[in-house]
């Protein structure tokens, strides 16, 4: 498989990736040292914890970087070994995570594998909370279910994105909502009596005012990244910038996140290209860089735009505070956001795409929606690049884009 060249690489992406790999050594002197950590599903809690001063791993980065590095097909087969049906879609977004403590493995797991943390927290779906409740239990640590999320949105157009910065109230059931921020007042008081430490309410402010901040920053990197062609960054150093979602409500996120649209406005200015001889734009509709994207490149002079990652930051998680922020943040927590059609539609247009690419079985039926506003679609059986993969990925180019151009 081809990898990009370290030269290649933005200096503020590689500062994200050393950040990450500071950042995560620290935690582990502190748990050694006798801090409590906390493994937490994304989205659920990480503020509170921060501003608690409590480290935690967020689940869907610790897979993340399961998944780059290629051993997702090893923790499926590890978990199919020992009775799990892992043939849902999705089910190795989390449950890679409780294959690597299963496994136990240090020189196989990234880092080393994790530390046993003082508790799990999670909801989403019954399936996410029934795996992280089986981790727990491999831990032999506490799981902390919450209300689950993603199911208490009222009907609403599919043009969300163009209201909940402002008019989040407006998406989801008050009732829902107040039980959730009732429940994040308990988790808090929950933290507090078994850590010792204090929930300062004012910080909260600060945290919900950073990270609309951060997310700013966001949309005008991606602005420039999908309207400037040549794109001015290539697919990895696009996708690296999610590592300072975990890092939100902070200090250091947001100014990781300046330096990046620094550099990409710096690029943009300066002609400076990903591939200076670009002549097909594709759409990557996943989360960790695609295997083939070296491949497509020296071939084709295609390069690969991801704007899911970069849409989810600006249009999800800004909200308008107003005078009670613990609501407001509950409210991200509960509804972050609807995978509808429309919405990707809106970015491949916004990149000028020629092509969308995504793996078979993760969308649905929303292939017909692109290639009826004649943006053609390719389903990828996986993510890998070997010679079928490499064959798809020809034919679609040659067949449905170069005949389209």
């Amino acid at each position: 498989m081809s990898q990009i060249k370290d030269g290649d690489r933005m200096g503020s992406a590689n500062a994200i990736r050393s950040h990450q790999k500071e950042w995560f050594s620290s935690i582990l002197k502190r748990v050694s040292a006798g801090e409590p950590y906390v493994i937490s599903h994304a989205d659920e809690c990480e503020e509170i914890l921060t501003i608690m001063g409590i480290p935690v791993q967020v689940v869907n980065n610790w897979n993340a970087l399961i998944a780059i590095k290629g051993l997702n097909q090893y923790y499926q087969t590890l978990l199919n070994g020992k009775g799990y049906d892992t043939s849902a879609t999705g089910i190795l977004l989390i449950g890679a995570g409780l294959a690597s403590t299963m496994d136990n493995n240090p020189d196989i797991a990234p880092w080393g594998g994790l530390p046993k943390p003082m508790m799990i927290i999670g909801s989403r779906s019954d399936v996410d909370m029934r795996i992280l409740e089986i981790w727990a239990r491999e831990f032999d640590c506490l799981y902390y279910a919450l209300q689950k999320s993603g199911s208490h949105f009222k009907p609403h157009p599919p043009y969300w994105w163009e209201l909940l910065k402002d008019r989040w109230d407006e998406l989801i059931d008050s009732r829902c909502l107040d039980f959730r921020v009732e429940q994040e007042k308990a988790l808090i008081h929950f933290l507090e009596v078994k850590t010792g430490r204090k929930f300062d309410y004012s910080r909260l402010w600060e945290c919900m005012e950073l990270i609309n901040e951060q997310m700013d920053y966001w949309r005008k990197a991606r602005d420039l990244i999908c309207q400037t062609i040549p794109c001015p960054v290539n697919i990895y150093d696009q996708l690296t910038t999610y590592q300072t979602m975990w890092h939100r409500g902070t200090k250091k996120g947001r100014d990781l996140i300046k330096a990046f649209y620094e550099e990409v406005k710096n690029r943009v200015e300066n002609g400076i290209g990903a591939n200076p001889n670009e002549k097909i734009r594709l759409m990557w509709e996943d989360g960790t860089p695609p295997a083939w994207a070296s491949y497509v490149e020296e071939k084709y002079d295609a390069v690969c735009i991801a704007p899911l990652y970069s849409s989810i930051a600006y249009e999800a998680y800004t909200r308008k505070i107003g005078n009670d922020p613990l609501r407001a943040m509950a409210s991200r927590h509960l509804m972050l956001f609807n995978y509808v059609p429309e919405w990707r539609l809106r970015d491949a247009k916004l990149c000028r795409c020629d092509g969308v690419i995504g793996v078979s079985g993760a969308y649905g039926k929303i292939n017909t929606v692109f290639d009826g506003a004649g943006i053609p679609f390719l389903e990828l059986p996986r993510d890998t690049d070997d010679p079928e993969i490499r064959s798809f990925i020809d034919v679609f180019i040659e067949n449905k884009i170069h005949q389209g151009k």
